[in-house]
């Protein structure tokens, strides 16, 4: 679902972007997270758009790093602290998944 102020927020990022290039081409992600930083604290009316982001790197991160993996931990995919993406926007902790859940 693209938000109206996507668009805006896409602008702010790419014009950071262009502003932390270097003369030959490099953007240094550090120097980029605070250009964009700074613009963002100029846009108060992108407030919310900024924290609705953020909740869905946040998510994602959260999904990624609790994912189970092979042999991640304990050699195989079960770990109580796993999360399962079973879609449609619907996650369930490994611990208290069902066994149709591990079958999706």
């Amino acid at each position: 679902m693209i938000r109206v102020s996507d668009p805006a927020l896409r602008k702010i990022a790419l014009e950071a972007a262009q502003q932390v290039t270097t003369d030959i081409g490099r953007i240094h992600t550090d120097d980029l997270y605070e250009a964009i930083c700074e613009r963002l604290r100029q846009e108060k009316e992108l407030f919310e758009a900024t924290i609705h982001k953020a909740a869905a790197g946040m998510t994602r991160d959260l999904g990624e790093r609790h994912s189970p993996r092979r042999h991640r931990k304990t050699g195989g995919l079960y770990h109580p602290d796993s999360i399962l993406r079973l879609g449609g926007g619907i996650w369930v902790s490994m611990k208290d998944s069902t066994p149709t859940d591990t079958a999706q």
